[in-house]
């Protein structure tokens, strides 16, 4: 089920008039079986396997009370194992025969094993994530152990945020899913706010990107200036696409009378590696901080240790996007991204530098001009499928013909989006700072309905988020 679809809207208008009409103690089943309905829609065939991975990471949390060390351990790497098995076997089985397969190849041999061909389970990867944080929050003592099956499975497959994230951490959620929700008169005109900028971003923005970014990255013929124009295109298709998608979950969730934290803080606007990463999908990449990064060693054992965690922490960070090596040579690439600027910067950034987007002073919109050049050579690699697209791209980049065979339309549509997007951006750092009035809000409101209804294109594409 997709969020731009009457059958999701339906969905939404029954479970919003079963939370007002029956006892509040069934509103988590009711939310539960929502969830369900939502993901069965997709493929029903895979809910006993998220089902069954909640249980046991449900069963997992009650068996680490009251236990030894060693006891809890074993309990945790019981929980991670069955987590990482299931997502490894779904989302990277081919990979592994087909590099496999290439060895094979190479040593002159005859074998090659056939290729599963299995269909990825939609969400596994952030439900997974969510799951594992869980156990080792468990483990860790930072969070109780939920003691309510149905309060668990509902915290790791809450509809609005069960196919893209954002990745909800025990402390924030679970409280929620255990109280007793009043959806308030703000949160609803919040929660619709929300849900109408995440389909302006998607239908207006992120669809109309799309046929620019595909022309260009699978024509063959194309010249370099068509790349150059279509990889600024799918940096602001993914931003768009992306935080549109956040933007209707959360809206959505708004709704339901929950709170789902920002996955986004304006990440064009970093100045450095380490300033996108805390602004851009910050629930993974907080994610990877916390889980990986640190337990790694973080950057408390030396420099060596330091370029070693943050490195294999992007690989990883990559991979976790999906099955190519392409996903790892851009985990590559953000890490050699990030070690690079540690050895030339030793002093220490600010953590709030994520969150200062109003000082535009000249010298910052340099620097974040010149950074968004190299997450734009990052979303290159990324798009490209596989290493012989990414071969031919960067040949047709290093050509001098076929310069001038761009369409203006084409660059005119990339640069009012771009312009677009700002303004959106412009207007969260402003919000809470500068007094706007409301017939403004309203106009603009009005606006993004009647930019949806006139501009959506016929062939609306899935959110790009969902393959990972």
């Amino acid at each position: 089920m997709n969020f731009v679809s009457v059958e999701f809207f339906a969905l939404l208008g029954m479970t919003l008039f079963l939370l007002l009409v029956v006892h509040h103690r069934l509103h988590n089943i009711i939310l539960l079986t929502a969830s369900y309905i939502f993901y069965g829609w997709w493929n029903w065939r895979y809910l006993p396997l998220i089902i069954g991975l909640s249980i046991i990471d449900y069963v997992c949390g009650l068996a680490m009370v009251d236990r030894r060390n060693n006891e809890r351990k074993a309990i945790l790497v019981v929980a991670l194992s069955a987590n990482l098995l299931i997502l490894s076997y779904f989302k990277y089985i081919d990979l592994v025969i087909s590099s496999g397969n290439s060895i094979i190849a190479w040593l002159n041999m005859s074998i090659a094993l056939p290729l599963q061909n299995v269909l990825l389970p939609i969400a596994i990867s952030f439900h997974t994530f969510q799951s594992m944080s869980y156990a080792i929050d468990v483990y860790r003592g930072r969070t109780k152990p939920v003691r309510n099956l149905i309060d668990y499975q509902l915290f790791v497959s809450l509809f609005p945020m069960l196919v893209a994230g954002p990745i909800e951490r025990a402390a924030h959620l679970l409280p929620q899913v255990q109280s007793v929700r009043t959806i308030r008169q703000h949160q609803i005109a919040a929660g619709l706010t929300l849900i109408l900028l995440g389909f302006f971003k998607k239908v207006v923005i992120a669809d109309n990107l799309a046929p620019i970014v595909d022309s260009a990255f699978n024509d063959k013929t194309g010249g370099g200036l068509a790349i150059i124009i279509a990889t600024y295109a799918f940096a602001l298709q993914i931003y768009s696409g992306f935080s549109g998608y956040t933007d209707i979950a959360r809206g959505t969730a708004s709704l339901l009378g929950f709170d789902l934290i920002e996955n986004f803080r304006r990440p064009y606007f970093a100045v450095n590696p380490g300033d996108f990463w805390r602004r851009w999908h910050i629930s993974l990449s907080t994610w990877l901080r916390d889980y990986l990064y640190v337990p790694l060693g973080g950057n408390r054992h030396g420099h060596l240790r330091t370029y070693f965690a943050l490195g294999l922490t992007m690989v990883l960070g990559g991979l976790w996007h999906g099955a190519s090596w392409t996903f790892v040579l851009w985990g590559v690439f953000h890490g050699a991204l990030l070690i690079c600027h540690r050895l030339l910067f030793k002093r220490r950034v600010p953590s709030h530098q994520g969150s200062d987007d109003l000082g535009l002073t000249p010298a910052r919109v340099l620097k974040a001009a010149i950074f968004f050049q190299f997450t734009c050579i990052g979303w290159l690699i990324f798009r490209a499928q596989g290493f012989d697209n990414l071969h031919d791209i960067l040949v047709r980049l290093g050509r001098l013909d076929g310069w001038t065979d761009v369409s203006t339309l084409n660059v005119g549509l990339v640069a009012i989006c771009a312009v677009t997007m700002f303004c959106i951006d412009a207007w969260h750092a402003i919000r809470f700072r500068v007094f706007i009035p409301l017939w403004f809000k309203l106009a603009a409101l009005l606006l993004m309905i009647v930019a949806i209804i006139v501009l959506a294109p016929e062939n609306m594409n899935r959110f790009i988020y969902f393959q990972f």
